[in-house]
């Protein structure tokens, strides 16, 4: 069993830094909050990121496989779409919608306000693959939100 409990650290390359090579990094007091920041949190750019837990390193597809794992800490997690300039003229910055991990490990597109699974052209959005529901939540929380609900994927 993981200890997703213990204390870990996130190091990248990049980000919101002026110099791009410069080493970030990022101290947390779960594991699990370690992965669901470098997962979920899209607010920017970062280079490989590593996250160290007790003497042992993950890096990109072994983090990954950390948050796919059946025994990783039930979570809702929202996604917080980057709001840049054109985001912010077009509307785009408050999310409406987050990501509901389902007990059988699949991901369901919620509303935020109702708490209820998107329903689009009489089809809910449950029983998704994590990159497949990643996308339609980038779209409905950015500004293609209209015409998705109109017109569907």
């Amino acid at each position: 069993m993981m200890d997703y409990e213990a204390p870990a650290e996130v190091t990248w390359r990049g980000g919101r830094s002026r110099n791009p090579t410069a080493l970030r990094r990022k101290s947390f007091p779960h594991l699990w909050q370690a992965v669901q920041f470098v997962i979920g949190d899209k607010t920017e750019l970062r280079g490989m990121c590593r996250i160290r837990s007790k003497g042992v390193s993950y890096t990109g597809e072994a983090i990954e496989a950390l948050y796919a794992r059946f025994d990783f800490p039930d979570r809702q997690i929202q996604h917080i779409v980057p709001s840049g300039f054109m985001d912010r003229m077009l509307g785009a910055g408050v999310p409406k919608y987050r990501l509901l991990k389902d007990k059988d490990s699949s991901w369901s597109v919620m509303c935020i306000n109702t708490e209820l699974p998107v329903e689009i052209n009489g089809v809910r959005m449950t029983r998704m693959g994590l990159k497949q529901a990643e996308e339609m939540l980038r779209v409905l929380n950015g500004p293609g939100e209209a015409d998705m609900l109109a017109l569907g994927p």
